[in-house]
C-alpha cells in the first residue's frame, strides 16, 4: 500500500510535465487500489484523477466522477473525502 500511496503523490506531481501521462497513471492507481480493497487510498486516487481531468478540460467527466465519489465516500463513512469531492464539484460547476 505504501508504494501505491507514493505512486499517487508522484502522479500528482507529474501533472506539470505531462498531464496525459499523469492521468493514465492515476487511472491505473484507481484500478489497483480498488482491486486490492484499499478503499481510502482508492478514494484519494479518484479525487486526484477527477480534479486533474477537470483541469485538463474534461469537465463533464470530472463532474460525473466527483458526484460518484461523493456518494461512495459518504456511504463508506469517508466524510472528508466526500466534502472534498463536493467542494471540487462545486468549483468545476461554477467555472
Amino acid at each position: 500500500m505504501t508504494k501505491l500511496s507514493i505512486d499517487l503523490t508522484a502522479a500528482r506531481l507529474r501533472e506539470g510535465g505531462s498531464r496525459a501521462d499523469a492521468i493514465k497513471e492515476l487511472q491505473s492507481i484507481v484500478v489497483e487500489t480498488t482491486r486490492r480493497g484499499y478503499v481510502g487510498l482508492a478514494f484519494r486516487a479518484r479525487l486526484a484523477l477527477a480534479e486533474m481531468e477537470g483541469r485538463a478540460g474534461d469537465r463533464a467527466g470530472a463532474r460525473a466522477r466527483l458526484a460518484s465519489l461523493e456518494k461512495d465516500a459518504a456511504a463508506r463513512g469517508f466524510r472528508l473525502i466526500a466534502r472534498k469531492a463536493r467542494a471540487a464539484l462545486d468549483t468545476i460547476s461554477k467555472g
